[in-house]
């Protein structure tokens, strides 16, 4: 049996502080190329706030990953007015020469 169904967890250690609380939001996250590796998917989530744990579940080419994330303000703002916010994720590999 193969092990692509395997998730793949990882906790950042980030605890909020009380007054952060409010901001923490759990979101689910799909279409991310099985290329980019959980380093990679965490550097881009810093643009929306401090990612306290991550779950990656692989899905042939694409992957989706759960994530427990304390939003910065600006983020949340943005998720309040009702509408969907989409924030295009960097995908693009930098060559190391």
């Amino acid at each position: 049996k193969s092990n692509k169904n395997i998730i793949k967890q990882i906790i950042t250690g980030h605890k909020p502080n009380d007054d952060d609380t409010s901001r923490i939001r759990d979101i689910l996250v799909y279409d991310i190329p099985v290329s980019l590796t959980s380093e990679e998917i965490l550097q881009q989530l810093t643009l929306w706030g401090k990612t306290i744990s991550l779950q990656m579940k692989q899905q042939k080419k694409y992957q989706t990953v759960r994530l427990k994330i304390e939003l910065t303000s600006f983020c949340l703002i943005q998720g309040n007015t009702g509408s969907v916010v989409s924030s295009k994720v960097n995908t693009q590999r930098k060559k190391i020469t």
